[in-house]
């Protein structure tokens, strides 16, 4: 994990860092007349805020690819040319249809076409985004930081990648990638909820051993194991690689 978030770091500092360049370049091009500083800062903006909330999600998440995203940034300069009644350029017709709002043929058809830096960041974006895809994923829901810094090094050790989560609608997000296997704590005031939602996930969950009523819940919501939090811990390590 550690490696792809470092590897999505590097690309969307190459990529903002090279994009306003390559737009300027890309006017010049075409001898377009130069864009106001604002429409290019705010083009800037676009792609910055929208490459940090991609790269934030989990591999298995994300539904757009970091190129896509810098072409879509290319939106605000389209339209400032637009409103300046410019004439569009003809269009490879391959273009035009994989591109439809890029009438003016700003954005790259490839991320080499910012340049070398920005290349070899993408490709090594795409190395590390397929070497998390290959690793199986288990979900964890719980408010308690301590339990997440013992239970990630058990999981790794039986090669999963354990996410983390206090919130139920990014546990429900989580869910979407396939995780292979849930753990909830039963003192999440979600638990119920996260149980019923993970389906035919496998489920695990574990609370404290005064609470049985809440234990007798999550049985009859259709977690597979229930335990208390001490048994639950003690038998972790066995539990996980039974699921892998």
């Amino acid at each position: 994990m550690k490696q792809f978030d470092e590897a999505g770091r590097q690309l969307a500092d190459a990529m903002t860092t090279a994009f306003r360049p390559y737009l300027m370049s890309r006017i010049r091009e075409h001898d377009y007349p130069a864009l106001d500083d604002s429409v290019l800062d705010a083009a800037v903006t676009t792609l910055e805020a929208e490459l940090s909330e991609l790269l934030a999600q989990p591999a298995r998440l994300q539904r757009r690819s970091p190129l896509e995203v810098l072409q879509g940034a290319c939106a605000g300069p389209n339209q400032a040319l637009a409103e300046s009644e410019i004439e569009p350029p003809a269009r490879d017709p391959m273009a035009s249809q994989a591109l439809p709002g890029d009438i003016y043929d700003l954005a790259p058809a490839s991320s080499s076409e910012l340049g070398e830096t920005v290349w070899q960041a993408h490709l090594a974006w795409g190395l590390a985004k397929a070497a998390e895809m290959k690793q199986p994923v288990a979900v964890l829901l719980t408010g308690n930081l301590l339990d997440r810094s013992r239970l990630e090094p058990i999981f790794g050790s039986h090669g999963l990648v354990l996410r983390t989560t206090d919130d139920l609608a990014d546990f429900e997000k989580l869910l979407a990638g396939a995780p292979i296997q849930v753990v909830i704590d039963l003192s999440h005031p979600a638990a119920e909820k996260a149980i019923t939602a993970a389906g035919d996930t496998r489920v695990i969950a574990f609370g404290p051993h005064v609470d049985e009523e809440a234990m007798a819940r999550a049985r009859m919501l259709g977690a597979d194991q229930v335990l208390t939090r001490s048994s639950f811990f003690r038998q972790t390590g066995w539990m996980v690689g039974g699921s892998v």
